[in-house]
């Protein structure tokens, strides 16, 4: 729904789903996948629920002129691809057209008008820094030359006009007052001089409003029916001058009422609103603004103005009742009982003349140490971001450049860099976006003393970015907060009481895992190991399984050890106290004490460890990468619920480190949170030393982010093997539903994406595959399934 790559979108609106940029949630999925199966076959329409956490990332970036012309010209074309005719009756199939005629979906409406692109680009001004004239210049240029969108023609009025209203660009027929008009557009004749009403006045608006008055007994198209054949159409209001000019207006406002004109002013009205609405006996009226000139542009008696319904195919139904125009009523502009030209909107109190207006270079909140520029590739995506830091003259920096002093760029974290010139502090480079660390292109002009650091975007699924720390924390001068792990309050979040019937806990805990985890589980063998975060995640598994007494080896066990595979050393002892419902997730966590094992304190507590060791934990076994993702996870899990304050001497200020160490036998927390909030602590003596070294932490079930990967289990699609749907929410709401699929519409078996252009598997034509890639990455698990009846 984004009409764009995410990463793009991210820098422009100045927002990121945490989710997108980590890959983990804590937000189960467990239920949606469980109704997700469960509706198949049920329903037309599944849809898969989840919620999005936003994080802002506050900066102006920079983008060529021409570029950012062409990607925005990119997302106009994908919010209204349904105006490419030729496209949709090429592409789409007979059944699915029959189907958007029979019965539309949710995924039929159009949910863009020319206000939304707009609305777009006026946000875009307040953080991207570049050339606006040219960029407009470039776009709107684009746009009307465009041959696709053949049906979209007759809504430019409306795009110029909404541009005018935000500032943005300025077409010359509404920037100019209609009166000092010499020609008009496409050469039709000029606009001429009224003599009643708001036209007959000196200073007639460029813009103006237009309200219809819709008799209520002509929406009996909408109330007749049932509503599964009236469905939800769109509505928009036309303007045309007979057979010659056409234009559409779709950011339309309705409201059942009467409008009533002042005596005191000419072209303003109040509004009596009929609170009843569809209920009540009031019409219908309907307004939006236009560009003035377009009513001039001939004999006031051919102007017609028409409420009609969208046309696309969930709307041909509607053609015996309405006709070819799908017009619901229509009036001449000479009818003054139906049709009001405004110059302001019905019920306003002033007059204003319409416009908003932004600074262009506006900033916005948040401290901007370095420019930041997105390099976009040939499909207007964005893939690099560039930073050149200049050093002021005669500063040690710009002294040590002109010696020629070396220049090293190294990874920082995720988004930061370290630029250090030999024998000068580090400088670090902020990047809005995860970025791939080892792969930088650097220029250095050493006379004017400046440095040029180019890097890729990392996404979640690719090595870079957050894919080594899924767990940041973030120290700013005032607070330490996990950023990617959301707080719980352990004390008002409900106890679960342990039962026999904890069997559910498997099955839930194992809804974690993406479909791609699910099948690394399936080939993981003795010579390929597991990604560090896939065997976290299972670590968790069998912690929560023992935490409930559902563990397979060792019934109910709340005390843990985490061990070394390949030294069978301990250096991290982790005690459950309970297990909590966090039902505004939707999961479950783990209320837990965390004792990380150094040599000192392995000498300190020499007699408790054997207690402890006697009295039969768990032992879970871990690699040398998982360690590393549970030190990193550790931190997050203890600031997630900490109810206490950090000291000034608390180690994390001091290293300027989260976690400290990840290195065995060396402790990845500060001492602050140690022996507070024990109130939950185990009772048991054998555990007593253990106390003053505890912190208290929350271990969440890590679940895969559905709308970064696929996450419904092969076991639960259809027989036949064929995907049926891919999970993409980018939706901008904070709680969203995927765009509900057609049951039975094919997907890639491989990747799962949902196209209209898949191949079909030659041997058993049951699977489609987006192309020989997808098809060979499938085959090792399609080939036992492929051509058995």
């Amino acid at each position: 729904m984004l009409c764009s790559d995410i990463d793009t979108m991210i820098l422009i609106l100045g927002v990121a789903p945490i989710g997108y940029l980590t890959g983990v949630s804590t937000d189960s999925s467990a239920t949606e996948i469980a109704f997700f199966t469960l509706s198949s076959g049920m329903a037309r329409q599944r849809q898969f629920r989840t919620r999005i956490t936003w994080k802002a990332q506050r900066a102006q970036v920079g983008f060529d002129a021409i570029q950012f012309a062409r990607y925005l010209f990119k997302v106009y074309l994908k919010m209204f691809e349904y105006e490419d005719w030729s496209k949709t009756l090429t592409n789409a199939s007979l059944t699915s057209i029959h189907r958007q005629i029979a019965s539309p979906l949710a995924a039929d409406l159009r949910y863009y008008t020319r206000l939304s692109l707009v609305k777009l680009i006026y946000l875009a001004k307040t953080s991207v820094v570049t050339e606006w004239r040219v960029c407009m210049d470039k776009l709107v240029d684009m746009i009307e030359n465009d041959r696709t969108l053949l049906i979209g023609s007759s809504s430019l009025q409306e795009l110029s006009q909404h541009m005018h209203t935000f500032g943005i660009w300025e077409h010359s027929p509404i920037a100019v007052p209609p009166r000092q008009l010499y020609k008009a557009p496409h050469y039709l004749p000029a606009p001429t001089a009224a003599d009643e009403g708001l036209l007959g006045q000196p200073d007639v608006p460029s813009v103006v409003f237009v309200a219809l008055i819709v008799p209520r007994s002509k929406l009996k198209v909408f109330t007749g029916g049932t509503p599964e054949s009236v469905g939800t159409p769109g509505l928009h209001l036309s303007i045309s001058h007979g057979m010659t000019c056409q234009n559409s207006f779709h950011s339309i406002q309705c409201f059942f009422g009467k409008l009533r004109a002042r005596a005191d002013s000419i072209g303003v009205c109040d509004v009596e609103e009929d609170a009843t609405g569809w209920n009540g006996s009031s019409d219908l009226v309907v307004t939006c603004q236009v560009p003035l000139y377009t009513l001039l542009l001939g004999p006031r008696r051919a102007v017609r103005v028409s409420l009609a319904v969208n046309t696309n195919p969930s709307t041909f139904q509607s053609t015996r009742k309405l006709g070819p125009t799908h017009a619901v009523f229509e009036a001449g502009f000479a009818d003054k009982e139906r049709v009001w030209l405004l110059k302001a909107a019905p019920g306003a109190a002033t007059h204003s003349d319409q416009t908003c207006r932004f600074s262009r270079n506006l900033a916005m909140p948040g401290v901007v140490t370095q420019n930041i520029h997105v390099g976009l590739n040939a499909a207007s995506q964005a893939t690099t971001l560039r930073i050149q830091t200049e050093f002021a003259a005669g500063s040690s920096e710009a002294n040590a450049l002109e010696q020629g002093a070396n220049v090293t760029i190294s990874a920082d974290s995720a988004c930061t860099l370290l630029l250090t010139i030999t024998g000068c502090p580090a400088v670090r480079l902020k990047f809005l976006l995860p970025i791939h660390g080892e792969n930088t292109k650097t220029r250095i002009s050493r006379k004017s003393c400046w440095i040029e650091v180019t890097v890729p975007i990392a996404s979640a699924l690719t090595d870079g970015g957050y894919k080594k720390h899924p767990f940041p924390v973030i120290r700013d001068q005032t607070s330490i907060i996990s950023w990617g792990l959301p707080r719980v309050g352990l004390e008002e979040l409900p106890i679960i009481p342990i039962s026999d019937r904890m069997d559910w806990v498997h099955t839930f805990v194992s809804m974690a895992l993406s479909e791609q985890e699910r099948n690394l589980n399936k080939a993981v063998n003795q010579n390929r190991s597991s990604p560090a975060l896939l065997e976290l995640k299972e670590s968790i598994h069998s912690i929560f399984l023992a935490a409930v007494g559902q563990h397979p080896r060792c019934g109910m066990v709340r005390a843990f050890q985490l061990i070394r595979d390949d030294t069978m050393s301990c250096d991290t002892i982790i005690l459950v106290s309970s297990v909590r419902d966090d039902y505004d997730a939707g999961t479950i966590f783990l209320d837990a004490y965390v004792i990380p094992l150094t040599n000192y304190r392995i000498r300190l507590m020499d007699s408790s460890l054997q207690a402890f060791v006697d009295s039969s934990p768990l032992s879970v076994k871990v690699s040398a990468q998982e360690e590393v993702f549970w030190k990193k996870l550790l931190p997050a899990a203890a600031e997630r619920c900490r109810t206490w304050n950090h000291r000034g001497t608390c180690e994390y200020a001091t290293s300027r480190n989260i976690p400290l160490s990840t290195k065995h036998s060396e402790n990845p927390l500060c001492a602050c949170g140690e022996a507070e909030m024990s109130e939950h602590f185990p009772n048991a003596t054998k555990y007593y030393l253990f106390r003053k070294h505890a912190t208290r932490i929350a271990i969440p079930v890590l679940f895969a982010v559905p709308y970064v990967e696929s996450v419904i289990p092969q076991e639960f699609k259809h027989p036949a093997g064929a995907r049926t749907h891919v999970l993409r929410n980018t939706s901008q709401a904070t709680t969203s539903s995927v765009t509900p699929v057609e049951e039975g519409t094919p997907a890639c078996n491989n990747c799962g994406a949902l196209k209209l252009d898949l191949k079909t598997c030659n041997r058993c034509r049951k699977v489609w595959y987006c192309n020989h890639a997808c098809q060979k990455a499938d085959w090792k698990e399609h080939k036992k399934v492929c051509g058995k009846k």
